[in-house]
């Protein structure tokens, strides 16, 4: 399978032209063994981040698979479980250290 170099389309190994925009195809210059544009349905939406942050591994996951086909919402899946980690290393502790002093200074009068 081939692809088109002007619009992408696949290509049949056995073409001369292109079936979606009739543009000739050479087997030296004209096509890509892949596709030469990424896919025109990566939005990059701020869900994936929330998706990330609230389940950072399927998040890395997505990151991993679509860092090639959906470069936009791979970063969002990224950036998102990243937060996530960031978060449960640095604030929560955090939090816990600063509750603890507030507990040991605090004395109950009986």
């Amino acid at each position: 399978m081939r692809y088109c170099s002007s619009c992408g389309a696949e290509v049949q190994d056995y073409s001369s032209y292109c079936p979606k925009c009739g543009s000739p195809v050479n087997s030296n210059a004209n096509y890509n063994q892949q596709r030469p544009y990424p896919n025109t349905y990566d939005s990059g939406s701020a869900w994936w981040a929330v998706l990330g942050f609230l389940f950072p591994m399927i998040g890395l996951i997505l990151f991993i698979v679509w860092m090639d086909y959906k470069p936009n919402s791979a970063k969002m899946a990224g950036i998102g479980a990243l937060a996530c980690v960031i978060f449960s290393v640095i604030i929560i502790p955090a939090a816990f250290l600063i509750a603890m002093i507030v507990a040991s200074s605090t004395s109950i009068i009986v």
